[in-house]
């Protein structure tokens, strides 16, 4: 079965027809029950200063941008690499030097500078379509660019935008008299409001604009347009710059993130609750012991300091950069720049690394601290670097360090394969699995979120993975008790149809699955509170409450978690087939 499930067709084939749909009446093989509490332990709220987002989209993402020897994973969800890049190209050129840095937004959230206006939904919007409106005119008369200057991607764009807007009947592409910058707008508007992957590209790309509480405030409302009643929000913080060689922007150090989330997590007084996972680079702490003069910031210090001042609940691992969970000593390639900068062999690089996870699973241990890791193989910055997020590794780690939370994020596809020579070859889920029912009592975990990619295309192949997620509970993990829901935003919000996945995930989940109200309710919302260890008397939950004490926050605002006492359900479904098709609904 091919790997690379495609995301968009179940976008497409289930989410389109309820767009924009807040608990209006829908077909119950599509939709939810209009009901319930949930916890998102997969999202993102990070800007476009976070993090080198425009270079991990064209070099990572996009599988055509093989550029400077990153080599692309196929292109889940996007739907035209070739009009996403030239939205990115705009996005770094006109608009990320209007986007806040988290130093700014300290500054807000402490009450020391007004709001920028940038920084807020309408604005980023308003200067988004700003920025068409002068694509859409070209240069003007008298400023045209040399030739050898042209950028071909935002010709490309104007070309698009045009063409999308409704100017390419009354006006040619080769025109070379000014357009007015009305007749500009009206065609930069059109086009920016279309259900076109151009439009949802652009919409996206508004969202690396805005301010971090801004962006929570805007998932807050997707999940109550979405019918639920979010009372936890966990944030992931996400740190490759080291692999990619791209440092945050200024004013938006690791530590200023951190900081930042701390203040949104201190501002909440009603539910949601948000707290986060902080991001923990292990190639960044190898760095930081070799060069200690030019990379000072200590990121194991970080993470110690986000979950003791900040909120935050663990630490989030992004391996498809270039590392396993253990075991990088082997003959194991990295990028030669690395290399070179660190004055390492490859050899001894791996070895610092598995030094360096090792520092933060002692620590999270040692503050009962969960972990979570990207856990597909996709988005890896190096030839086979994705394939390190395999599972085989976190057994290795869970054997000598059983009593460690973790999640491997982005499961339920059933399509990757293990190289792992302790594996035969089995599939990642099976791995976790297997470990599972040997181990009930364990707090590994799989999270579904982006849960399209796991999902067929077509009425069947929907079903079949229906019933390859049902027979996984069935053979593994009877009451559900080991998957967590996530909605992978903001990522997920490059989908036409984002505004309604967790409800249609829901409706999967009841009505494909039919999985019981106690399964479906366990992986959207109290599977949470086992894994993050928030239930009463855990170490984690006692150290939130300590964080709202000394912020005057009320301690109900945290929730509760309970153990539920329903029996295993009877699973009587037929054995799903070893592979699912792909085949592409009609769009």
């Amino acid at each position: 079965m091919p790997s690379d499930i495609d995301r968009r067709g179940f976008i497409h084939s289930v989410l389109l027809p309820a767009f924009a749909a807040a608990c209006r009446p829908m077909p119950r093989s599509d939709l939810g029950k209009a009901d319930g509490e949930i916890v998102d332990v997969h999202c993102h709220l990070f800007n476009g200063k976070d993090l080198p987002i425009v270079t991990f989209i064209t070099k990572v993402v996009i599988p055509k941008n093989e550029r400077a020897n990153l080599w692309a994973s196929p292109a889940h969800g996007v739907e035209d690499p070739t009009v996403l890049e030239w939205v990115m190209e705009l996005f770094k050129n006109r608009l990320l030097a209007r986007t806040p840095s988290a130093a700014d937004e300290i500054a807000y959230l402490r009450g020391r500078t007004r709001q920028w206006s940038s920084g807020t939904k309408q604005d980023a919007e308003s200067q988004m379509v700003d920025a068409l409106t002068d694509v859409v005119r070209g240069p003007q008369s008298g400023a045209d660019a040399a030739p050898a200057d042209r950028n071909l991607k935002i010709d490309g764009l104007r070309n698009l935008l045009i063409e999308q807007g409704g100017g390419a009947e009354t006006w040619s592409l080769n025109r070379s008299a000014p357009m007015s910058e009305r007749d500009a707008r009206q065609i930069a508007l059109a086009a920016y409001g279309r259900r076109t992957s151009l439009g949802t590209y652009l919409r996206w790309a508004t969202l690396f604009m805005q301010y971090r509480h801004e962006l929570a405030k805007r998932l807050i409302d997707n999940l109550v347009e979405n019918c639920r009643t979010p009372v936890l929000l966990v944030p992931l913080m996400i740190d490759y710059s080291k692999w990619l060689g791209e440092e945050p922007a200024k004013g938006s150090s690791l530590r200023q993130q951190a900081e930042v989330f701390g203040l949104i997590s201190q501002q909440r007084r009603t539910a949601p609750a948000i707290h986060g996972m902080v991001a923990y680079d292990p190639l960044r702490a190898v760095y930081h012991e070799q060069r200690p003069h030019t990379d000072p910031e200590d990121p194991l210090e970080t993470v110690e300091t986000a979950f003791r001042e900040h909120g935050f609940l663990g630490a989030k691992l992004y391996p498809p950069m270039g590392f396993r969970a253990t075991g990088n000593t082997g003959d194991q390639h990295y990028p030669p720049k690395i290399l070179e900068q660190l004055g390492l062999d490859r050899a001894k690089l791996g070895s610092a690394l598995d030094t360096a996870l090792e520092g933060l699973y002692k620590l999270c241990l040692r503050y009962d601290a969960p972990v979570i890791a990207h856990g597909s193989i996709t988005q890896g910055a190096g030839l086979d670097y994705a394939k390190r997020t395999d599972p085989a590794y976190w057994l290795r780690v869970l054997k000598l360090k059983p009593g460690l939370r973790v999640c491997i994020a982005h499961q339920g596809h059933f399509g990757y394969r293990s190289e792992a020579p302790e594996t035969g070859g089995q599939i990642y889920e099976d791995i976790i699995g297997g470990y599972i029912k040997a181990n009930p009592d364990s707090h590994l975990y799989m999270d579904i979120s982006y849960l399209s990619e796991a999902l067929g295309t077509s009425p069947a192949s929907r079903q079949c993975y229906a019933d390859r997620l049902s027979g996984w509970v069935r053979d593994y993990d009877p009451k559900a008790e080991h998957i967590l829901f996530g909605t992978d935003w903001i990522m997920v919000g490059i989908e036409k149809a984002s505004d309604i996945y967790t409800q249609s995930v829901a409706g999967f989940l009841q009505n494909d699955c039919q999985f019981t109200d106690g399964q479906v309710n366990r992986i959207l919302r109290q599977n949470a509170g086992r894994y993050l260890g928030l239930r009463e008397g855990d170490e984690t939950r006692n150290r939130i409450l300590g964080f709202y004490a000394a912020n005057d926050m009320p301690a109900s605002l945290l929730p509760r978690f309970w153990e539920e006492a329903e029996p295993a359900p009877a699973v009587t479904r037929p054995s799903a087939p070893a592979a699912c098709s792909s085949s592409r609904a009609a769009s």
